[in-house]
């Protein structure tokens, strides 16, 4: 299958922020969001989004770079944020040592996951999943969405972009 993509930009912190709201009032259980993007690019800010789109406390989101894997959930329960930082993990061979066994079957059960520097296990990762790439881009930042004809984010690409054109 192809990919389906779509480019655009965020002027600033606050579009960071809405689409990560976007992507995570569209999100649902067994979803995976792969981020990738420079150094203090805006990856956990956009995090931090999705996890307000999700009904959760945002302010709670921190990069998981030392710990490698937090997990969030409402204190009611419902829908619960993994959060992987694959930054210093050395490749695929060490994926298994976060959790992340047969596509993160048991980590996405009940659960969106999110993984910063996905770039470092790709191969890992369920083909079926949301892939956004940040960049620098003058004050503001480039952005690159992308997802497999088919899936259940090839469907959300357009809403996800109209999101962001009305910051």
């Amino acid at each position: 299958m192809g990919v389906i993509e779509r480019r655009g930009e965020l002027v600033d912190a606050a579009a960071t922020r809405a689409l990560g709201v976007a992507i995570g009032s569209a999100a649902v259980a067994g979803d995976v969001i792969a981020l990738d993007g420079e150094l203090g690019v805006g990856k956990t800010a956009m995090t931090r989004g999705i996890a307000a789109g999700m009904g959760l406390e945002e302010g709670v989101v921190s990069s998981p770079t030392f710990t490698m894997v937090q997990e969030y959930r409402a204190d009611g329960g419902g829908l619960a944020l993994v959060h992987i930082d694959a930054y210093r993990l050395g490749g695929v061979d060490e994926v298994e040592t976060i959790g992340w066994v047969e596509e993160g079957a048991e980590l996405r059960r009940g659960a969106v996951v999110v993984v910063e520097w996905a770039e470092k296990i790709a191969g890992e990762l369920p083909k079926d999943r949301l892939c956004v790439r940040l960049t620098h881009a003058g004050e503001g930042r480039g952005l690159w969405l992308g997802a497999e004809l088919g899936s259940r984010w090839a469907g959300r690409l357009n809403a996800l972009m109209a999101a962001v054109s009305g910051v």
